[in-house]
């Protein structure tokens, strides 16, 4: 896979992750155009600090989808586990995951070999092989 576009799936993912937050920053970054509009007399600057904003948002995003793929959050429900923190997955992103496992062509070949690996491994085999050894 092409390393562009890698990093370019891993930005969508970043963004996807960070869309809960979006309310949030269209909020902020409509507050800050509207008071740099009615503050600054020059638009040129005006518009400057929109493109700026605009393209820290985005980079400011990407941080926080990139953090929210998996959470630290610290137990309180379990007296045992006090100060320990967990990792509290994304679902969206396991269930992607998982789709792609499942949808592999192979996997039907390796749950076969597995199930016939299984069986391989029964008290009436390791019989079979400890009569063979002795």
């Amino acid at each position: 896979m092409d390393i562009g576009l890698k990093v370019w799936n891993e930005v969508k993912d970043n963004l996807s992750s960070a869309k809960v937050y979006l309310k949030e920053f269209l909020f902020f970054n409509a507050i800050f155009i509207l008071f740099s509009f009615l503050i600054i007399d020059n638009r040129i600057i005006v518009f400057t600090l929109i493109i700026l904003l605009f393209l820290l948002s985005l980079v400011f995003l990407n941080m926080v989808g990139y953090k929210r793929k998996g959470e630290l959050n610290e137990v309180k429900h379990e007296i045992m586990y006090e100060g320990v923190k967990w990792l509290t997955p994304n679902i969206t992103e396991l269930k992607k995951v998982m789709r792609e496992a499942y949808n592999r062509n192979n996997l039907k070949e390796r749950s076969n070999n597995a199930i016939n690996k299984a069986k391989e491994f029964t008290w009436e085999k390791t019989a079979e092989l400890v009569k063979k050894l002795i």
